[in-house]
């Protein structure tokens, strides 16, 4: 077995993946704490499964126009809802949906943001699919720890979470502008590709404004 290569690819992974653990954690954080165990490792194991065959055949999918549009608007959606989200919110929508929103959030947010993670961690590979699948479930444990980390943060410091949704939509900005179908738009108008993330990080912010308008509008007395 070539240790360089796993190596490579485990430490590749674990440095792109860093705002993998911040959705994550994001989209657990309001869970009790045994539910939120199982939203992240059945997310998380999930959302492994879904990177390593998307790494298989990255460079095809990745060639798809709108592909990358359609997965950065749905970690735009994603990260407006997080944004501002009450604890008591979130634990009464998992109440009625059991675990599967988190996971669904943690599984589709996970996916999107390893977009761009797979054509790195598939260079290195090098068409040698057993070190691929091994250093990506060797990188799954670290990314579970520092999830954890990141909630304990935010349970601490709840304002940490808006800026961790504003990020996200940021981060979705850059996938969208990475798009087959947009980057030589971008070039050819000379248009910067922050448009897009500051676009995508204001809209997060805005949706958040407008729900937590409308929910001290509701708690007004009459």
């Amino acid at each position: 077995m070539e240790w360089s290569i796993l190596l490579s690819i485990i430490m590749i992974n674990l440095i792109l993946s860093s705002d993998n653990a911040l959705a994550i954690a994001m989209a657990s954080r309001g869970l009790p704490s045994e539910q939120r165990k199982k939203a992240v490792l059945w997310g998380s194991i999930g959302a492994v499964v879904l990177q390593i065959l998307l790494t298989f055949t990255a460079s095809l999918l990745l060639s798809i126009p709108y592909l990358k549009i359609i997965g950065g608007v749905m970690l735009v959606w994603i990260a407006a809802k997080l944004f501002g989200a009450e604890e008591t919110e979130v634990i009464a929508q998992i109440e009625s949906w059991e675990l599967l929103p988190a996971i669904i959030k943690i599984m589709v947010a996970n996916l999107v943001m390893s977009l761009d993670n797979v054509l790195a961690v598939a260079a290195i590979a090098d068409g040698n699919f057993t070190l691929l699948g091994l250093g990506l479930v060797m990188s799954f444990p670290v990314i579970i720890w520092g999830s954890a980390v990141i909630v304990a943060i935010l349970e601490k410091f709840p304002v940490v979470s808006w800026l961790g949704a504003i990020f996200l939509g940021w981060t979705a900005g850059g996938i969208i502008s990475s798009d087959c179908s947009v980057a030589p738009l971008l070039d050819r108008y000379d248009i910067s590709r922050f448009f897009f993330s500051t676009i995508a990080a204001a809209l997060v912010v805005m949706y958040g404004v407008v729900k937590d308008g409308k929910a001290e509008n509701y708690r007004m007395p009459e």
